[in-house]
């Protein structure tokens, strides 16, 4: 199997961006908001998602060209954060990462979330051994949860 669009995440610095795109990434994904690195991406024509919490470090991120700001964590603030974004800020794209379960998916949806990353609740123990029919499962029930929640906005 040939992997055709993937990316990298946990990019903390314009060089890693660098060296990531050099290796074939497609999109790049950081725990924070820095210019230097989303200007690496917007350059060379890859998708960045810029993370950070805070009103200013989210449109800091989205200001400087970012596809998507991820907030994060976001289960700290809930998906009624995105709502309140929309305010002063109507056009962010956000998808919220971190302490996210596959439950909570269509709050976020609904909320105005373009879309949400999920770690542990989705993988499980897929990469130490566990069961794959068990991580499709979880796959299939977060998209229909998705797709419903997409189809009521």
């Amino acid at each position: 199997m040939k992997l055709s669009n993937y990316g990298v995440g946990t990019i903390t610095t314009p060089a890693e961006a660098v060296r990531a795109i050099e290796a074939g990434a497609k999109y790049l994904v950081t725990p924070l908001t820095d210019a230097d690195i989303v200007a690496v991406g917007v350059d060379r024509g890859v998708a960045v998602y810029p993370g950070g919490l805070t009103p200013t470090e989210l449109f800091a991120g989205w200001s400087a060209g970012a596809t998507a700001v991820k907030v994060f964590p976001a289960s700290v603030v809930g998906p009624g954060y995105v709502s309140m974004l929309r305010g002063p800020f109507p056009d962010i794209e956000v998808v919220p990462s971190g302490g996210i379960g596959i439950s909570d998916a269509a709050a976020w949806i609904r909320a105005g979330a373009l879309a949400v990353s999920l770690g542990g609740p989705l993988l499980g123990d897929a990469f130490h051994g566990g069961d794959r029919k068990q991580l499709t499962e979880r796959a299939v029930r977060l998209r229909g949860i998705v797709d419903e929640a997409q189809a009521a906005k």
